[in-house]
C-alpha cells in the first residue's frame, strides 16, 4: 500500500450500526452498490429493498459486518443468531454473502472479517456457523465463466472454507428466487463451522427446514421451500461430510446415468 493512502480499518462494524451513525440511505446505498458489484449473477443478489428489509429486527434479523477504507465500504457479511427450536438444538449462526472489493483482494480481508464475526458469534453463545456455498460439481458452465470473470473461482472459495473447517450438511439446498424476474438456484450446498464442542454432527430434517427458513424468511411459504421438503423426505437425519465429498443424492444421481 502506498505511503499516503487510507488506512483500511481492521476492526469489526456493523452495517446497521454506520447507517445510525451517519445518514442512513446513503450509507445503505454505498453499501448495496459495494456488495451488488461482487456478484455476476443477478440471481444470487438480494434486491435492494428486501436487503434494506431483511436487516430489520423482526424482520429478517440480519445484520452485515463491513471492513471501511475512508468513505468505501470494501468487504461485507451477512450473517445473525438463529435459534433451532427443532429437538431443542439452542443456538446458531447463519451467514451469507461473504465478500471482499475486487480491487482489495490479496489482502486477507475476507478470512479476516470472518474470523472477527465468528469470534462475536461465539461470544453470543453459538455453537456452529452455517453458511451456503457454490457447489462446484452442480455448476452449470455458464456460472463456472461468471466466477471467472469474478475474480475468484469456486475452486477457490472451497479452498478457503476448508481452512475454516467446514463441514456439508449431505442433502440438496435450494435458493428461491430473491425477487420478481429472477429464478430459483439449485447448485447450492449448507456448510457448517463448528464454533463450539457442542455443536451437533447430525441435523433432523425438521432442523435443516428451520434452518432454511432462518435464511430466507421472506420465502417460508415459496414454492422453492414445498420443492426442498419433498427432495429431503426420505431423509430423516442429514449428517455431516467433508467439504470435499459428493452429497450423497448427487453421487446417486450419477450412478443411475444423470
Amino acid at each position: 500500500m502506498a505511503p499516503n493512502a487510507e488506512p483500511v480499518t481492521f476492526h469489526r462494524q456493523s452495517l446497521r450500526g454506520l447507517m445510525q451513525a451517519g445518514d442512513p440511505d446513503a450509507v445503505f446505498d454505498r453499501y448495496y452498490e459495494a456488495y451488488s458489484r461482487c456478484f455476476p449473477d443477478p440471481n444470487e443478489v438480494e434486491d435492494k429493498n428486501n436487503l434494506r428489509e431483511l436487516l430489520e429486527v423482526g424482520k429478517g434479523d440480519w445484520d452485515i459486518s463491513v471492513l471501511t477504507r475512508g468513505e468505501s465500504i470494501v468487504a461485507g457479511y451477512h450473517t445473525k443468531l438463529a435459534k433451532i427450536t427443532s429437538h431443542d438444538l439452542g443456538l446458531f449462526s447463519v451467514g451469507d454473502y461473504l465478500w471482499t472489493d475486487k480491487q482489495m483482494r490479496g489482502l486477507g480481508l475476507g478470512e479476516l472479517l470472518y474470523s472477527r464475526t465468528m469470534d462475536l458469534r461465539r461470544s453470543q453463545g453459538a455453537q456452529g456457523h452455517f453458511g451456503e456455498i457454490r457447489d462446484v460439481l452442480l455448476l452449470p458452465a455458464m456460472e463456472l465463466y461468471r466466477d471467472k470473470l469474478s475474480g475468484t473461482t469456486s475452486k477457490q472459495r472451497i479452498g478457503f472454507w476448508q481452512k475454516q473447517e467446514r463441514q456439508t450438511l449431505d442433502a440438496p439446498w435450494l435458493q428461491p428466487a430473491l425477487s420478481e424476474g429472477k429464478k430459483e438456484i439449485d447448485f447450492y450446498m449448507l456448510t457448517v463451522s463448528p464454533l463450539t464442542s457442542s455443536c451437533p454432527q447430525a441435523f433432523p430434517r425438521e432442523a435443516y427446514l428451520e434452518l432454511w427458513a432462518r435464511f430466507y424468511p421472506l420465502h417460508k411459504t415459496s414454492a422453492t421451500f414445498q420443492r426442498l421438503q419433498q427432495l429431503t423426505e426420505d431423509t430423516p437425519l442429514v449428517g455431516l461430510i467433508p467439504i470435499s465429498t459428493c452429497r450423497t443424492f448427487i453421487r446417486e444421481a450419477r450412478e443411475t446415468g444423470w
